[in-house]
């Protein structure tokens, strides 16, 4: 059932929209210069790029966040925090071709003065981000994402732990020839688990020197 509508016009006519993020009070967007028109794709850097936060109630108007230009396909999390959104995500520097590395970046979204700082989290390669289920839309430190330690981003053989508040990682290097997908976390829901990395990751690898 759809109680509430709110129209928005972004800033291209066919603006590509992937992944959205979602708050305690906000749905948030990427606003990016991609625009997909006639099966084609351009990639605008001159044009604005913004984060635009919905606030749930719908009755205010969204916030618009300039912010660089850049292109993310996956959001990892979001959560509000004494007036700011903090948003992470794996940022490409434009939309990618194979030798483009995407890292995580942080965002922060001052909702009162409209303020926008943005710094990268890690210098790994990384994408097709999770984190526990259970801390969506709320404060959490760990993300997991896959990675390429053989300069292609679009062959993903790396495996990665991230903490966010320090950038230190762990990585697991499945070997060349090696390619993974999306890793998925299952939290371990035992009474005595209070940890936010307690549980267990779930990974599909391809050996595809054997096909």
């Amino acid at each position: 059932t759809l109680d509430y509508r709110q129209s928005y016009t972004f800033d291209r006519a066919l603006s590509s929209v992937h992944d959205m993020a979602v708050t305690e009070n906000f749905f948030i967007f990427f606003d990016l210069p991609l625009l997909v028109e006639n099966k084609k794709i351009s990639w605008l850097p001159h044009k604005k790029a913004r984060l635009v936060a919905f606030n749930k109630n719908f009755q205010n108007p969204p916030l618009e966040f300039e912010i660089q230009a850049c292109w993310v396909f996956h959001i990892i999390n979001a959560f509000e925090k004494n007036g700011v959104i903090h948003l992470f995500a794996c940022r490409w520097p434009k939309y990618p071709n194979e030798f483009d590395q995407p890292h995580i970046y942080e965002w922060r979204l001052n909702q009162a003065s409209g303020e926008v700082t943005e710094h990268r989290i890690s210098e790994i390669s990384a994408e097709m981000p999770t984190i526990n289920p259970t801390y969506n839309g709320v404060c959490n430190r760990y993300c997991y994402t896959t990675g390429s330690s053989y300069q292609k981003a679009d062959k993903l053989s790396t495996f990665d732990k991230t903490d966010l508040i320090s950038g230190q990682h762990t990585t697991w290097d499945y070997g060349s020839g090696m390619v993974c997908g999306e890793p998925c976390f299952v939290p371990d829901l035992a009474p005595h688990s209070a940890l936010e990395d307690q549980g267990w990751i779930l990974n599909l690898v391809t050996d595809i020197k054997a096909q």
